[in-house]
């Protein structure tokens, strides 16, 4: 009876297909930014389903890409390719918030208070420990936009 070993063919596609997801990227991003998340916490940060959440984990672990802390907790691998896939991830996000400080002080200057609160706080949500490491000069200095413009 022959063996049938994986062809790199194959290998490389599966590893394609698992990068490749829209749920993957969301995950790699998240988790390129928090040190650990847990299984919650990737829900509270996405719009996806614990299901959808696992099943991502199960295949990036596969590839070599996540790996688990502890039940239920997840961060990304140390690995050379993984510690590359960060630095791409941070510095998009970094693009990402940039965008979103400018949106949210746009919004202070025309008076949309509200919506630039919520945006303020889904910034933090997301990226906080992005926030405070890159941004934190800008956090303080939006944070004072706030209190000065509105009585809190």
């Amino acid at each position: 009876m022959k063996s049938v070993e994986p062809s790199i063919k194959s290998d490389s596609f599966n590893f394609d297909s698992i990068l490749g997801t829209p749920t993957s990227q969301q995950i790699i991003r998240l988790l390129s930014i928090w040190p650990e998340l847990s299984v919650k916490e990737l829900q509270e940060k996405t719009s996806l389903s614990e299901t959808q959440i696992h099943n991502t984990l199960k295949n990036l672990i596969s590839i070599d890409v996540v790996k688990k802390i502890k039940r239920g907790i997840y961060s990304l691998n140390t690995n050379s390719f993984t510690n590359s896939l960060k630095d791409a991830f941070i510095s998009n996000t970094t693009e990402i918030i940039n965008n979103k400080i400018y949106s949210i002080l746009q919004k202070l200057k025309n008076g949309e208070r509200e919506d630039a609160q919520n945006e303020f706080e889904v910034l933090v949500l997301l990226y906080n420990p992005l926030l405070e490491t890159r941004f934190s000069k800008v956090m303080n200095s939006l944070a004072h936009s706030f209190l000065e413009k509105y009585e809190f």
